[in-house]
């Protein structure tokens, strides 16, 4: 597994980095028993994973969904997560792994971010993040590119590395692989392939773990491997009688 060098790692949260899963349905589910709704599965869960938190109460509850409702389940689910919340195997190793890399990185998740800082500190990763941005922060959720603003603002980004080999984008839903496409990213996917069917195979990177990025290298550009016969070169304090004797020169050093 090579590629080059990007500037900037996106994760998503939930499912990504932290096993949110058996905590959503364990919640939900006490949830629904108390308004008598009948009792979802994991595929259930697998279904809205990664939506919006708001929207995916209006699309469970409709009418009935109410304020009140998604802070009892924020409630519910923080109970649970105490003893419950897990970071997915190797999931810690590959944040450290990129930092060691040099790589900065973001969070962005349609999860509320001060709960995705909390979990973040608990797992002592939170240091590692240039910035988190959910929701609220940005005015927009994922898919919507306009999520991105914020990152773009804060880590100051080029027009030019708005490019797969500059930007990655971590996920494991249909919405992440929608958002990745959006902004151009390159997608290292952690969910069920049948969902990123029309995804461009050449921005596409599919994981069954994290462990599969053991394997990880970046390639070398071309002008360290001269960088002495450009040093030496530069030494000489060799003046050219042109532009083009300049990158005749350079070109044959390279």
């Amino acid at each position: 597994m090579k590629f080059k060098k990007p500037k900037l790692i996106c994760y998503d949260w939930d499912n990504t980095i932290v096993n949110t899963n058996p905590i959503t349905l364990k919640a939900l589910n006490l949830l629904y028993s108390k308004y008598g709704m009948p009792e979802l599965t994991m595929t259930d869960i697998i279904r809205i994973n990664g939506y919006y938190f708001a929207d995916m109460f209006t699309a469970i509850f409709g009418k009935k969904n109410t304020l009140a409702i998604q802070q009892e389940y924020q409630s519910i689910y923080d109970n649970y997560a105490k003893c419950m919340l897990q970071p997915l195997v190797g999931a810690i190793d590959t944040i450290k792994m990129m930092n060691d890399f040099g790589i900065k990185q973001a969070v962005i998740s349609n999860k509320p971010s001060y709960i995705v800082k909390r979990e973040a500190e608990a797992f002592h990763v939170l240091k590692y993040f240039e910035l988190i941005i959910g929701p609220t922060d940005s005015g927009y959720a994922k898919p919507d590119p306009r999520m991105f603003d914020p990152v773009y603002e804060k880590i100051e980004f080029k027009d030019k590395w708005f490019h797969p080999n500059k930007l990655w984008f971590f996920g494991d839903a249909l919405v992440d692989a929608e958002f990745a496409k959006a902004i151009n990213a390159r997608l290292f996917f952690l969910g069920d392939p049948a969902l990123i069917n029309d995804f461009p195979l050449d921005q596409l990177v599919p994981l069954n773990a994290h462990s599969d990025l053991k394997e990880l290298e970046f390639e070398q550009k071309e002008y360290k491997k001269n960088k002495n016969k450009i040093n030496i070169f530069q030494n000489q304090n060799t003046n050219f009688a042109n532009k083009q004797q300049d990158i005749a020169v350079l070109n044959e050093i390279l």
